[in-house]
């Protein structure tokens, strides 16, 4: 008999799962962290025994994940654990993925952040040199800069958690 799971924490970009009844077998999390790892669309799973927790990055959507671990006998996930994601985690996941793609097609130079702000300060640019300095130029500048700082903590505490 499978073991019963329940989603402890799940958002756009994971999935916590717990397994109480195999607290502590650090066979068991090893083999699911393994198998976990070829359910597509999952980038990386990390497991803890101690916690009987599974952490699956990217999120994969509730009931992908049910039918995975069921067909792999993993365990089986409450199905009111399997509802859908909401329409901004739907989107978080897919801008997710095509951050992904696009990182692993620039060989980690170029980002959606980096994409984004040089979009902007182009746009500031073409607006300055229209003479709209105040009002356009000054917003693009003032979006850019935060969009920067957003990616670069984003960028800094990925480090971190390596």
């Amino acid at each position: 008999m499978l073991p019963r799971a329940h989603v402890s924490h799940r958002s756009a970009a994971r999935t916590r799962i717990r397994v109480p009844s195999r607290r502590g077998d650090e066979a068991y999390f090893r083999q699911a962290s393994q198998q976990l790892a070829r359910c597509p669309g999952v980038e990386r799973v990390e497991a803890n025994p101690v916690t009987a927790g599974i952490l699956v990055v990217p999120a994969v959507s509730a009931p992908a994940l049910m039918q995975f671990a069921e067909t792999e006998e993993l365990f089986l996930l409450d199905a009111a654990e399997a509802a859908p994601m909401t329409l901004t985690e739907s989107l978080a996941a897919e801008f997710g993925g095509v951050n992904r793609q696009l990182r692993q097609m620039s060989g980690g130079v170029i980002d959606l952040g980096t994409l984004g702000f040089v979009a902007l300060v182009t746009a500031a640019i073409v607006q300055w040199q229209k003479g709209h300095v105040l009002g356009p130029t000054s917003t693009l500048l003032w979006y850019a800069s935060g969009l920067l700082l957003m990616t670069t903590r984003a960028g800094r505490s990925k480090k971190a958690e390596s």
